[in-house]
């Protein structure tokens, strides 16, 4: 003021008589005022800007903390791309020099410069083109990028307004091994998934067999027996014959005898080549992994005839077919036999005794519903707990572990239905009451769709 040069925006803290501090705005110049030299001055009470300023301050201090000591890469560039702030964690990441990094310093460069470098690969031009115009239209959409070390790096950009973005890049390196692992140990549990049902269709394939043979060995004893006393008796006969003393009574009887046995031969046979029809399409089916077309209810008739041997040991257990589908589909039939094989030997094994007495059932019923075939397999024997039956499809899980049960029959049967047979299945049961509430009310229920429609039996392969 003595100088006369004035004072313009003068900025002071000062002290009210109660003791608090407020911030004033002094302005003030020299005038001649009436011929007198006079000093004109104003101010203003600015408390609330300065402490907006220290406000904005703090927090500008803090976010330059927080980006600096992120477990990321993060720069924010504006309109022009040039940097306004990066931490240090990018500068390793991109490995580049510091200097390249600092405020004011075009990110453009540093583009250029890990491109030339080769971290874009072999066609430079368009990559760095690519990434460039991602910093002038940035979206959320992460992409990938692979460090000078190896490391990968998922990176994101943002719009933060007035043309600003913000970059991101998140080291995902371990995350990208243990998907990989994830992936292979995934891999190696279909493998051995499928190598289990393999096991499994084969142990059943055998048990067929076994319980084929010993079924078939009656008839064809029986039809040997018979066909054995025919032979015995017409060699007597012809032997009459030739001695000419045949008598009339003698011819009758061998008459008699010679058509009883070839009744009891052609009856037996018969049956020993029905069981053989019936194991023959079965044995085919469950060795091979092709689809065909076939008749819903009448193959279900051909595996229920191979099945029927494993009653042999539960003589008061009954198996019934309930045949009400009645339709023609195009699947894969060993998958569905291998499925009823195991809910059988499952029923028999846990849901009856071999010394049961008679009364025991299991009923296999098929009905169209809509588009969908739903077969139910029901038994009357002990049923479940409702902690058995909420576990039952899960693999080895078993209440025979110290019997033999390897807890893998009733997941592969779950299996078979939900990847192979593109259905689904149930359980439902209470203790003491069979495999159903009441009377058998489908406790298990395989939905499976017709042909050529939106559910089709095996929509998801066609």
């Amino acid at each position: 003021m003595i100088d006369g040069r004035g004072v313009t925006e003068f900025e002071a803290e000062r002290v009210k008589v109660d003791g608090s501090r407020w911030w004033s705005l002094i302005s003030a110049k020299q005038v001649d005022f009436e011929g007198v030299p006079s000093v004109f001055a104003w101010q203003a009470d600015v408390t609330d800007r300065k402490e907006s300023e220290r406000k904005l301050r703090e927090k500008e201090a803090q976010l330059r903390s927080t980006i600096s000591n992120a477990p990321a890469g993060i720069i924010l560039t504006d309109k022009d791309m040039k940097i306004v702030v990066a931490n240090d964690q990018l500068s390793d990441i991109l490995d580049v020099p510091q200097e390249m990094m600092e405020a004011g310093k075009n990110y453009a460069d540093v583009i250029r410069y890990v491109s030339e470098r080769g971290d874009y690969g072999s066609n430079i031009d368009e990559h760095r083109s690519n990434v460039l115009e991602s910093l002038k239209t940035p979206n959320a959409r992460p992409f990938e990028y692979i460090s000078t070390a190896g490391n990968a790096f998922s990176v994101r950009r943002h719009p933060v307004g007035d043309g600003s973005v913000v970059t991101i890049a998140m080291d995902v390196t371990e995350q990208k091994q243990a998907e990989e692992q994830l992936r292979q140990a995934l891999c190696d549990l279909e493998l051995a998934q499928d190598e289990l049902v393999q096991a499994e269709k084969m142990a059943s394939l055998g048990s067929l067999v076994a319980g084929v043979a010993h079924e078939i060995n009656a008839p064809i004893g029986t039809a040997l027996t018979a066909s054995t006393h025919v032979r015995e008796e017409t060699l007597k006969i012809g032997a009459a014959f030739s001695s000419n003393t045949v008598k009339r009574s003698q011819l009758d009887g061998y008459l008699t005898i010679a058509d009883e046995g070839s009744k009891i031969i052609e009856t037996n046979l018969d049956r020993a080549a029905e069981l053989i029809r019936s194991f023959k399409q079965v044995a085919v089916d469950q060795s091979s992994e092709e689809r065909r077309s076939f008749n819903f209810d009448s193959y279900l008739s051909e595996v229920i005839q191979s099945l029927k041997p494993q009653l042999r040991v539960y003589p008061n257990v009954d198996l019934v077919l309930d045949a009400g589908a009645n339709v023609v589909i195009d699947s894969f039939p060993g998958a569905f036999s291998q499925v009823l094989s195991n809910l059988l030997l499952n029923a028999l094994t846990h849901a009856f005794d071999q010394e049961q007495e008679g009364g025991g059932q299991v009923v296999i019923r098929t009905i169209l519903i809509g588009d969908q075939v739903r077969i139910s397999f029901e038994d009357n024997g002990r049923g479940m707990s409702a902690a058995v039956s909420d576990r039952v499809f899960e693999p080895f899980f078993t209440t025979r572990r110290g019997s033999g049960g390897s807890g893998l029959g009733m997941h592969i049967v779950y299996n078979l239905v939900t990847t192979k047979l593109a259905g689904t299945i149930r359980c439902f049961s209470n203790l003491g009451e069979g495999a159903g509430r009441a009377l058998w009310p489908f406790p298990l229920m395989l939905a499976a769709g017709l042909p050529n429609s939106p559910s089709a039996l095996c929509g998801p392969q066609m």
